[in-house]
């Protein structure tokens, strides 16, 4: 069996999937843009052979390493990165070398571009807030009219809270309309809720073989634009009814033998046609969540998330089983904020809870800050405790 890796080395952790498939005997072959020369020796260890490109954008020379592959292993039975950016180009790699298993052709919109999504939560009766594809400012004036602001606009075709702009009042609207953009975008209604994802493994039938959840007590978009410090916080065990409509969701969508990554919103107050309580779906990605994530969720759920994907690879199954004793909390801090508590007062007073202390790679700090405290705790109430300190 022979399974295209691409971009092992970024986030760093990601080449422990190609150690895990390569310790399964399947063959592993890596292209990316990190020079063999510059990676330590577990990272070299883990591929049977890695091709280096200086730029994994240009898909000439990706299909070009691929066809090498292929020249000189035979056939590629499975590609992935697990990372968002890159689904486009699997998908177009599959399609050219014709490779089965994973997501091809025009299933890719369902799980990149938002309207394609977002009209398949309205078909199923999914719930999700109101939107309108808005490519023109009369477009946007007249969703305005019928919605009340805030209101939400956000690439169709966008990554996390990249390019997303809440917007408060006509003025902020024509102002919008005013500047040149990039992108095509939707508008949706805001919706005043906190998030709660629901994250996990399929295998190729669509049965989770894991899962697990996190809150965001400060929505993402608020982290990024405001910069402020980033806080999530995995739950014990996944609440029933989120479980419930995130496997309903997965049986929707191409999730097979893929991780995903379901964002919702529980709502604060009445809203968006939907009442306090209820969970409302922001949108879908098949992938981990971004970033160490994976890693905490090792941790706190006292698995390992790179063999689970290999046995799911090898076998369709795993014989992992998740412990659902312990709250998971990261905390992520910023360079340029003034805090009560020094890193090091954090890290003596915690030595016992603390599972990492980890410095977050620039492209990720946006969301996730530039140094994060992640650690484990019986009750909420140490949680809290924790991310007041830490926050302060």
């Amino acid at each position: 069996m022979n399974f295209l890796y691409i971009s092992p080395t970024f986030p760093k952790y990601y080449y422990n999937f190609c150690d895990a498939l390569k310790k399964k005997g399947i063959t592993v072959l890596g292209i990316g843009d990190t020079p063999l020369e510059k990676m330590n020796q577990e990272m070299k260890d883990s591929f049977q052979e890695y091709q280096y490109l200086p730029s994994l954008e240009n898909y000439d020379d990706l299909m070009k390493a691929t066809a090498y592959f292929i020249y000189k292993y035979g056939r590629i039975d499975f590609i992935a990165s697990n990372i968002e950016y890159w689904l486009e180009s699997e998908a177009k790699l599959r399609d050219d070398f014709n490779i089965a298993r994973g997501i091809r052709g025009e299933a890719i919109e369902e799980v990149k571009i938002k309207s394609v999504m977002k009209d398949l939560f309205i078909k199923e009766e999914i719930p999700t807030a109101p939107y309108e594809m808005v490519t023109t400012f009369r477009k946007a004036k007249t969703f305005a009219k019928h919605h009340h602001y805030p209101l939400i606009l956000k690439p169709d075709n966008g990554m996390g809270a990249m390019h997303v702009h809440k917007i408060h009042n006509g003025k902020e609207l024509a102002h919008f309309f005013g500047e040149i953009h990039d992108y095509n975008y939707i508008m949706e209604d805001y919706v005043d809720g906190i998030v709660e994802t629901y994250d996990g493994l399929c295998n190729s039938k669509r049965d989770v073989l894991f899962d697990s959840s996190m809150i965001f007590p400060t929505p993402l978009m608020d982290i990024v634009n405001g910069q402020k410090t980033s806080v999530s916080i995995i739950q014990k065990d996944v609440p029933k009814d989120l479980r419930q409509l995130g496997q309903k969701i997965l049986r929707l969508f191409p999730s097979e033998g893929s991780f995903f990554h379901i964002e919702c919103f529980r709502l604060k107050k009445d809203c968006a046609g939907y009442h306090k309580g209820d969970l409302v779906v922001s949108e879908v990605n098949m992938r981990l969540p971004g970033g160490h994530i994976p890693e905490v969720m090792n941790y706190i759920h006292h698995v390992d998330l790179y063999e689970m994907y290999a046995q799911m690879i090898q076998d369709d199954t795993t014989t992992q089983k998740a412990q659902r004793d312990y709250y998971g909390v990261n905390v992520g801090r910023r360079n340029n904020g003034k805090y009560h508590y020094k890193s090091r007062e954090i890290k003596y007073k915690y030595q016992d809870q603390l599972v990492m202390v980890e410095h977050v790679p620039a492209v990720l700090s946006d969301a996730l800050g530039d140094t994060s405290y992640v650690a484990k705790f019986k009750t909420m109430q140490e949680v809290r405790s924790f991310i007041n300190e830490c926050t302060k």
